[in-house]
């Protein structure tokens, strides 16, 4: 853990081989974190920072996304071309969200304003799953977003969508209700990562 005045680490938790994804829970009292090596996600309490669960799922997890109640958490799993989902409370692992199509490798994971609506990055795959949070099912894929998308995000109005392509060193910007790209924008080597900035 940094402490972000100082820019110190102030305490150090051992979780599972290959950290990658670390998010809050939207209460604040838990972090998860995916263990790429281990197909697991650790929990651990914030304070005291003790590790306190170990939930299994499927191959090589990536990130990580919490439904605005914090019930529900959402695991993209690269190896397993599928969405797990988590039960929050029980911290095990409820269901799983099966993405189809040549090369699906989900990466990053966007929840829209309203929380009906989850966005999975396919990687390799080069597309993004629109999944029905309450059916849990994939509604549509947007073909052809990019070279590798992986980080992805939606605009604060909820009408684009924004993916980061590794490969070809751009970001996509995704109209949600045409389905489709409208504009490329380079973005430097290989970015992976991507944010927007709240609303004020």
């Amino acid at each position: 853990m940094v402490e972000i005045a100082s820019a110190k680490v102030v305490h150090t938790t051992a979780v599972g081989a290959q950290p990658e994804g670390v998010t809050v829970s939207p209460e604040g009292t838990s972090l998860y974190v995916t263990s790429e090596e281990d197909s697991e996600i650790d929990v651990v309490s914030l304070p005291p920072f003790a590790l306190v669960a170990r939930i299994k799922v499927d191959a090589r997890p990536r990130g990580i996304v919490f439904t605005r109640d914090g019930k529900r958490a959402f695991v993209s799993c690269e190896q397993g071309a599928a969405v797990d989902v988590i039960d929050a409370a029980r911290k095990v692992r409820s269901g799983r969200i099966a993405i189809s199509g040549q090369g699906v490798k989900p990466m990053g994971l966007a929840l829209s304003a309203d929380g009906r609506t989850l966005f999975a990055s396919t990687g390799r795959g080069g597309s993004v799953a629109v999944i029905d949070t309450a059916s849990l099912r994939v509604e549509r894929v947007i073909p052809a977003v990019g070279a590798r998308p992986w980080g992805i995000a939606v605009s604060n109005d909820g009408t684009r969508l924004y993916t980061a392509n590794g490969n070809s060193d751009d970001v996509s910007i995704v109209d949600l209700q045409a389905g489709r790209v409208t504009a490329k924008v380079r973005a430097g080597n290989l970015p992976w990562g991507i944010a927007v900035s709240p609303q004020r």
